[in-house]
Parts: C-alpha cells; structure tokens; sequence
C-alpha cells in the first residue's frame, strides 16, 4: 500500500525512495476516518491533475491508491454503518485498465509502483473470481517485492496472505494456502498493531484450513487469535464467534454453536447492529431446530420478526426470509397447513418485490412444491413446480419439460425438472400407473441435460458436486425408475437411460477437471480474453434478469433489452469459439459426452463383462452389459454390509496381521461383500469394474468366492477371485469406451524413474514412507534387460522437472517414486520425486492434466497413487485417473503401501509377461499368480500382492512392428505347405509300397 514511511530497507540493505505528496497523506488520513468516497475522489482528481503535469509517478501513484482504497478498505468497513463505500470491485478494476492503458509503458520505471500495481491487480482479479489469472500475478508480485523490500517485508506479507486467499478460496489447494498463511502470520506480527486486519485474515483462513481437515482444537485457537485483535470493534468480535458457532454446527455440537450464536446476538444487541441481529436470528433457529427444540427455533424466528417490525427502514428481504423459514420449520414439525400458511405469506412478499417473474420466486414455489410432495398431495406438488418453472421463463410454460439454451436460473430450472421427476416417481409407488414413470423419466433426462447446457454457459457453477450435493436423491430416484421400466418393457432405451444417468454422475467431475486444467495450462489464451468471457456471462446472467422482471415497461424498452440479451449471446458464442481455437482447449456437446449401450457392446469381447455400481442412499444399483446382453439390479443397502467392506480393506491395506483367527475373519467378511456385490452378476472370464462408493477401494480380485471356516486356515489356502477371474477398472464406462484400442505398437522407448540408486530391497520398507526404495531400481534393471532404449534416471536425478522435461515420446513409463493420495482434495494427490525443496519434488494431480504423454501404458510403483477424496457417484479421485486425463490408455496404479521387495517381485514379472505379448491385465494377473505360487502362509496376505491394479485400456503390446495379419497368413502358408508336403510323402510312400 501507498503512504507511510517514505523509505523501506531492502533485502540488499540500500534505501529505496517512493514518491510522496501532501495530497496522499490528507488522503490516508480521510480512510483512517473511514472516509472513503472522499479518499477515493480526491486520489482521482490528483491523478488527473498529475497526468496534465506530466508527473507519471504521481499520476500512477494516485490512480493505485483509489484502486487500493476500493479494494482493500471494503471488508475494513464491516461493522460501520457510517462507511460510504459498497462492494463492487469491478470499480478498482477498472482504474487499474486505465492505469495501464495511460502509463503502461512509464509504469516500468518505478519498480515499487510496478510491484503493488500487479498485486492489487492479482487481488482484483482473486475477488472477481478468476484466481487463475491472480495466482500468475501474485507470484510474480511476490517475486518483486522480495527483491526491492526483502523477504521480511510487510509488502511481501500481504502478498503471502493474498497467495493463501487464492488458494484457500479459489483454487482449493489448501496445503499451499496453509503454507502462505503460516508464512504471512509471522511476518505479520512484527508489523502489529499496523497489521492487524491482515493478521486477523491469516486467523480466520488458517480456522477454515482447519475446519475443512476437521481440526476443530486448531479452529477454536485460530478463532480466539482472532478475538484477541479486536477488543475494540465489536463486529469483528462477533464474526469470530459466528465462525466457531460453524465448527461446532458442522461438529453436531449444536449445543455450544447455540452458545456461540447467542454471544453474538449480545453484541448486534448491544452495538445496534438490527441487520445483522436479524441474520443471527436465522442462524441460531437452525441450531434449535437441529436439536429437535422447534418451540425455541420458532420463537427465535418469532423474535426477528418483531425486530423486523420495528426497524427503519425495513427490509423487505428480511421479512420474506424469515416467513420463508418458518414455512421451512413447520414443515419440518410436519405441520402442513401452518408450513403452507408461511410459505404463502413468504410468496406474496416476492410477488410484491419482484413480480411474477424472478428467480427467488422460483425457489419458493420449489419449497412448496416440495413440502407438499413429502404431504403426499402430489396434484399440488406438480403445480407448484409448474409455477417455479414459469417463473423463470420469459415466454409460456409448454407441456413438457424443454432444455433451455439460455436461462439465468439455471440451477432453479434443474431442480425443478428433478422435483418434478420425484413427485411422479412418488405418485407411482400409491397408484402403479406406469404413465407417472414414463412422465418421470421425460423430466429426469431434461434435468440431466439441462445441467451439461448449464455448465457450458456459465462454467463450473454447476459443477458435480451441486449436483450431488442437492440431488443426490433425485439421482437415485431417477436411476430406479429406469430400472423399473425396463424390468417391466424390457426395452434397452430404459437401461441406455439408467446407464446415463450413472455416467454422468461420474463424468460432470472429469468436465470440471478438464476444465480446470485448461484454464490452468500454458494453451496461450490471452487472459484479457478468459476475463471478458466472464464479464459478458456476468452482463448476460444480469440483463437476462432485468429481462424477466420487465413486465410494465414500455414496448420499445422491452424490446431494446432483448437486443441487448441477443447480443450478449452472440458475443459470448464469438468469444468461446475464439478460445475453442487454442490448443489443448476442448468444448464438449451432449451428443459427444457418452457412450451408448451398443458402442459398449460392439466392443466387449464374447468372454468380456463391464459391470458398472452406482451406490445410493437406500440402494446400491449394478449395470450388467456384455457383448449380447444388459441387465439391472439393485441390492439393498445395509449397515452391516457397509461394515464388512469396512473390514476387508482394513485387513488388506493396513499393517497385516496373520493367524488362523484373522484369516477366518478375512475370508468370511470377503466372502460375503462377494456373494453381496458381485456374484449375482458375474458371468464371463473377464470382468471390467466400474466402482462406485466403498467399493472403490477393495480390489475384486482380493475377495473370496467360497469360504469354509477352518481352526487352521491361513491366507493361502482362500480361493481368491483372481484364480477364476481377470479384472480390470475404469473411472468411466464412457472414459474407457469412447476411443478403446485393443493394441498398440511395439515398446520401443521407455521412461523410468527410481527413488533410489541401488538394488537391495527390504520387506520392512513400505513405499508410502519417505525411505529408499531400492526395489525400484531393480525394476529399472529388469526393464533395462527386456527393452533396448530405456532413459533411467535414478537417485537425485529422479526429479520432478526432469520427469517434466522428458515425459512426452514415450511409449511406456514407470515411476518408482513415493506417492501420496489426498483424500480431501483430489487435486492434491502427488508424486514425490527428488528434489531440494517440496516445491522442487512434488507433482500435484492438476499438473498432470495438461502433460501431453503419448505413451500406452504408465505404471505407478509407488504407494498410494490410487487412493484420493471418494464422492457419492465418482469413485477414487487420484494421480492415476490424472494420467489417464493427460493420454494414457492403460494405468497400472496402487491401492495401498506395499513392502518395497514384494512390490519389485510382482512388476518384475508383470513385465516379463507383458514383454511376451500378454495384455497388460493378464500380465498382472499371471504376476499376482506366480507371487501366491510362491508364497507362504505369511507372505499370501492380499495386503502383499492385491494392491496393484489396472485402470483404463487393457491392451497388448506387439512383440515386433509386423502386422499381426502378417503372422497369421504366414502361419496358413506354414500350415498349408506342411499339409501339402505330408500329402506328398504318404503318396511317395504308396507308390514306393
């Protein structure tokens, strides 16, 4: 920030001079007053006034002062009604264009002014939602800031603060947030009590960092640091306190969040602050409601709503929220009438804000419609999703449900498609009339598509986790309604339907990651660009808004409103068929999004099965599809069955245990999760599974097929699934069939990495731990023996940026590095290679999605690499589904830490095998095999040996580059002289005889 001191020490330890004036320290004294729209014209005209004196650094330095004082003074002023300053930081923005735009090229002669000119750039764009674009531009900022200020700076501790507000907020990597925040706090408190807003916001991001890792201890210290620096303003005092009543909310302690809430309502009590006593009101009900204590939750609502009464000037907004809940809370009580009453009430006060068209009218009729399904009056419940639909579209509401191309309410419209949907599911199970499913189905399939236009108009807003998040249910529903019908009609369009709906369930998350990755890669998108399309969605959403509302207006303003709505469209299509032109950017369509029945089966051999699991809230559904057949079940779900699949993958992934007890208890719960999940659908050789839920995480091969107790039974003596069969995985039914090859060319160049730099594998080391791994070497070694053109790099050469520099023109890659999968945050499951720093040495999951690898197969030796955050519908997250995302066809990944010899043993043979032409899953098979052959009681535990799996394509590799046509008319010609010859000997011999 500007003013202040007018010399700073350097890291080199020299003076640096900044430009002051006057006018900048009045100006600093008007925001210490909180005088800001003062402040902000008078920084303003003093620019002006520089730029006709030709002073460019006094024009630069007051243009980034009004751009400081709109961005930074806004979350200072919480708690002062007396502030003339509102959120938009469109208005900083703003200055900051013109800035560049009048100085640019001058700004480059003032290193200091360039320094903060990028940092509160890189902040404008964080709280304009595009932290890609800010993380770029804080890191640079941060870059020169330590070289002008030095690395103990107050510059360079709000540039670390501001690197883990990005990361906490908008990139989600929460371990680099907690790595800046750690970093701002220390330098923070040497530059209190100046410092302190700054400080209180390392607080209150390292408390959120904490809530989300479930460190409740952490949340409460980091609250009460918070505490400690306001004593003196009472608004802050109650944000810490609403923070901790959160943790204990999301705890279940309504109790002490109750406590909490109420401590705050003493000082918006106290300090006069009714608008935010208002919300408390709402805040602390939820609690009583969550205690089941619905008398005091309704009088808390009761108790706003009298202070609603008797504020001025009374909010409108208010006054609909709160009858809104306590519609919600009677529904909740189960009193219908009374929940009707308020609810109406809450619809009046819309109608009379907003007109009959607008969104939050929408909702309401939503809630209503919803509380009148969970009646059972079913006829009212689809009237009033009839209306939430009419009331977010502009023109009449046709019979059926219609996917929208444009609609500002989009996650309304998807809701009320799926409520809709569910109301006649439920309709269905009173009557049985077959019609409500069919008219069930037609609403569930527009709901579907409605959410794939959605995410491609407005992002990832409507990402898969709001899908899961509010539909969860509906999901459910829908996916059993389809089963219902084609059990009934038998049709494949029903089961095409269902298996739809699962897939999409899985692939909304891999649009988001793709997404993701190509807002981050280095595609050469222009910034300006990815920012404008923003903007105009932002304007687009807005207008579209306006549009809806305007009923009374005059004809003509009406109709220059849909101009201005049409060419917004226009120019968001042009700006997304420009980006759609860089390279590595991919726009995806419905049509092109899955895979259909028959494109499945086309490509399932006769001995082949893809079985795919969606795991529900009441059901566990399994899709069975083979070359000539599809079949639908849905098992029932149990607690007790949660709990064996609980018990297996503890006794495999966890330290192993032996003896004839355990073994026992092994097989038996294997055995059931078995017979539960997988034997009613089983029928061919080879099995592809698509997991879903707990079941990601337990290898089928490690199961049991037929258990008989025994006083003396060990591992060894199981009948394991993988004796009968061989299996493979997919993340995605459409991931996997969508551009399936069977073979591949022969492995000419391989890539190989290896932690350690010598072969002498332990059976103590497991690769999760930071240890040598010398098994990986002997890996190297075995590959060094099989292929002729292997790059090794091992020991300290085994680093990230060589693994980086070197991963493209490949045609297998092994890295035998430590892995670690982060089941919080998909993204941030990693590879650690070698390197100086943690920076240097680990590749994150999101870095893998924009690596451009052509190799066929890569294979995860290290531990972990398939473990990552499970969300209902999705399977494990990992750093192996990020391979599969940057090209290759076939992964062969780890579940769990294996002992470093046991590891080196299996991929030792699984390339001898794959070298002799075995398809990569029968290679791993036949290696498991070998290992058990060889194995005793001990070493036979599945925590050994089950571990690894294939993900993706199973494949073969040729042995040479000859067609294989070649060989077998090469082998008729063989056979065909041979035969010829044979005959030619007999009748020698005849006429010799």
């Amino acid at each position: 920030m500007l003013g202040g001191s007018s010399y700073l020490w350097a890291q080199e330890h020299t003076t640096l001079t900044r430009w002051s004036h006057p006018e900048l320290d009045r100006i600093n004294k008007l925001v210490d007053t909180r005088k800001y729209q003062e402040a902000i014209d008078r920084s303003l005209s003093g620019a002006t006034r520089m730029k006709d004196e030709g002073n460019w650094e006094g024009y630069i330095s007051f243009m980034l002062r009004a751009a400081e004082i709109e961005t930074f003074e806004v979350w200072k002023a919480k708690g002062f009604p007396e502030a003339n300053i509102t959120e938009d930081y469109h208005r900083p923005l703003r200055y900051l264009q013109d800035l560049y735009n009048t100085a640019g090229e001058r700004i480059r002669d003032y290193p200091y002014l360039e320094a903060n000119a990028l940092f509160t750039s890189a902040v404008v764009y964080d709280l304009l939602s595009m932290p890609d674009t800010a993380e770029q531009m804080h890191l640079r900022a941060l870059q020169m800031r330590t070289q002008l200020y030095g690395d103990q700076s107050r510059e360079v501790a709000d540039s670390h603060l501001w690197l883990g507000v990005v990361y906490n907020w908008g990139l989600q990597r929460k371990d680099l947030a907690e790595q800046h925040y750690l970093k701002a706090m220390e330098l923070q408190k040497r530059y209190m009590p100046e410092s302190r807003y700054a400080l209180g916001s390392v607080y209150y991001g390292l408390a959120t960092i904490a809530r989300k890792n479930y460190r409740f201890d952490e949340v409460e210290t980091m609250a009460n640091l918070y505490l400690s620096l306001y004593g003196d303003l009472p608004y802050q005092q109650a944000f810490a306190y609403q923070v901790v009543a959160n943790m204990y909310f999301i705890q279940g302690d309504f109790e002490r969040s109750k406590q909490m809430r109420e401590r705050s309502l003493e000082i918006y009590d106290a300090s006069g602050y009714s608008q935010d006593l208002i919300e408390g009101y709402f805040n602390l009900s939820s609690d009583l409601r969550a205690m089941g204590r619905y008398a005091e939750s309704r009088k808390a609502l009761a108790s706003g709503l009298r202070l609603w009464e008797r504020t001025e000037p009374r909010n409108p907004a208010y006054v609909q929220l709160l009858y809104a809940h306590l519609g919600d809370l009677y529904w909740v009580m189960g009193k219908y009438d009374s929940a009707a009453f308020y609810l109406d009430r809450a619809i009046d006060r819309a109608v009379s804000m907003h007109g009959a068209k607008n969104g939050e009218l929408a909702q309401l009729y939503d809630v209503r419609g919803k509380m009148y399904l969970d009646k059972g009056d079913y006829r009212q419940a689809l009237a009033d999703f009839r209306q939430a639909i009419a009331s977010i579209l502009p023109d009449s509401v046709p019979e059926g449900p219609v996917i929208r191309e444009e609609n500002p309410y989009f996650a309304t419209l998807i809701s009320a498609y799926f409520n809709t949907g569910d109301a006649y599911v439920k309709w269905y199970g009173e009557d049985h009339d077959s019609e409500h499913l069919e008219h069930a189905l037609e609403y569930y399939r527009a709901a579907y598509g409605q959410m794939i236009i959605a995410r491609q108009n407005i992002g990832d807003d409507l990402s898969k986790t709001f899908l899961m998040s509010n539909f969860s249910r509906s999901i459910e529903r829908s996916i059993q309604c389809a089963r219902v019908l084609y059990n009934k009609a038998g049709e494949a369009r029903y089961f095409e339907d269902a298996l739809h709906f699962v897939e999409l369930t899985k692939y909304l998350n891999v649009l988001e990651a793709l997404g993701r990755a190509e807002r981050a890669n280095n595609s050469g998108i222009p910034k300006s660009l990815l920012f404008e399309l923003e903007e105009v969605r932002s304007e687009l959403n807005l207008r579209q808004r306006m549009r809806l509302t305007a009923t009374t207006l005059p004809s003509d303003s009406i109709r220059r409103m849909n101009e201005e709505v049409v060419a917004l469209i226009n120019r968001r299509r042009e700006l997304m068929t420009r980006i759609s032109g860089y390279p590595g950017y991919t726009v995806s369509t419905v049509g092109d999004l899955l895979v259909t029945l028959g494109q499945i089966q086309e490509q399932l051999d006769d001995d082949e099965q893809l079985l795919e699991y969606y795991w529900g809230t009441d059901s566990i559904y399994v899709l069975s599809i083979t070359d000539k057949a599809s079949a639908m079940m849905a098992l029932p779900r149990e607690e007790a069955t949660d709990t064996l699949i609980t018990t297996v993958y503890k006794t495999i992934s966890g330290q192993p245990r032996f003896g004839p007890i355990v073994a026992n208890a092994y097989g038996d719960a294997a055995d059931k999760v078995y017979q539960k999940f997988f034997a009613p659908a089983i029928r061919k050789r080879r099995v592809v599974v698509v997991p879903d839920g707990p079941l990601s995480m337990v290898p089928l091969e490690a199961l049991v097929t037929f258990y008989l107790p025994s006083p003396e039974l060990t591992f060894r003596d199981l009948n394991y699934v993988l004796y009968d069969h061989e299996v493979s995985y997919a993340y995605s039914s459409t991931i996997l069939f969508k551009d399936r090859t069977r073979q591949r060319g022969r492995i000419e160049n391989v890539l190989a990495f290896s932690y350690s730099g010598g072969a002498d594998p332990s059976y103590l080391t497991r690769r999760s731990h930071g240890d040598e791994l010398p098994g990986t070497y002997v890996e190297l070694e075995t590959l060094s023996r099989l292929y002729e053109k292997v790059t090794r790099f091992t020991n300290g050469a085994a680093s990230k940026q060589n693994f980086i520099n070197n991963s493209a023109g490949y045609d297998l890659i092994h890295l035998g590095v430590h892995g670690v999968g982060d089941e919080e945050v998909a993204d941030n499951s990693r590879l650690i290679f070698r390197g100086d720093s943690m920076s240097d040495r680990t590749l994150y999951a999101y870095e893998i999605y924009n690596l451009k690898l052509n190799a066929g197969l890569v294979v995860l030796s290290a531990c972990e690499t398939g473990i990552g955050r499970n969300i209902a519908g999705e399977g494990v997250l990992s750093i192996a589904r990020a391979f599969t995302y940057a090209g290759c066809p076939s992964v062969v990944m780890s579940l769990w830490d294996v002992p470093d010899a046991f590891t080196s043993t299996i991929m030792t043979r699984f390339y001898e095998n794959l070298n002799d032409a075995q398809s990569v899953s029968a290679s791993l098979r036949d290696a498991k095999l070998k290992f058990l052959e060889e194995s005793d009681p001990l070493t036979a535990h599945p925590a050994h040996w089950a571990a690894f799996v294939v993900n993706g394509q199973d494949v073969v590799f040729r042995t040479s580059d000859i067609n294989p046509a070649v060989y077998v008319i090469g082998a008729l010609l063989i056979g065909g002289a041979g035969v010829l010859l044979y005959r030619r000997r007999r009748a020698g011999k005849r006429r010799q005889v």
